[in-house]
């Protein structure tokens, strides 16, 4: 299992962990999760960055996944096939 310190990402050249084909829902259930778990960044291939900060505030589904923000009653949801890289937050 690759350190979740690295990015996932489809290009190599860029990170050192690459996840060649994209992500997959499987990838992003092991990372949601994973015990203890640690927040992550979803990098759009339209540039847009969504924080997941709690387990509970992500649903992933076979092609999707819907990110919540409770505190702004507002939900996201992304196609798996658009998701560039996932990079864990740095925390305090």
């Amino acid at each position: 299992m690759v350190p979740f310190s690295k990015v996932y990402c489809r290009t190599a050249s860029r990170h050192s962990a690459c996840l060649c084909g994209g992500m997959n829902m499987e990838t992003i259930q092991d990372l949601v999760h994973r015990q203890p778990f640690e927040p992550f960044e979803i990098r759009l291939s339209n540039g847009e960055v969504h924080q997941v900060r709690h387990p509970e505030n992500v649903a992933i589904a076979k092609t999707r996944i819907a990110i919540a923000y409770p505190e702004q009653d507002r939900i996201v949801l992304c196609s798996l096939v658009h998701i560039n890289g996932i990079e864990a937050l740095q925390t305090a």
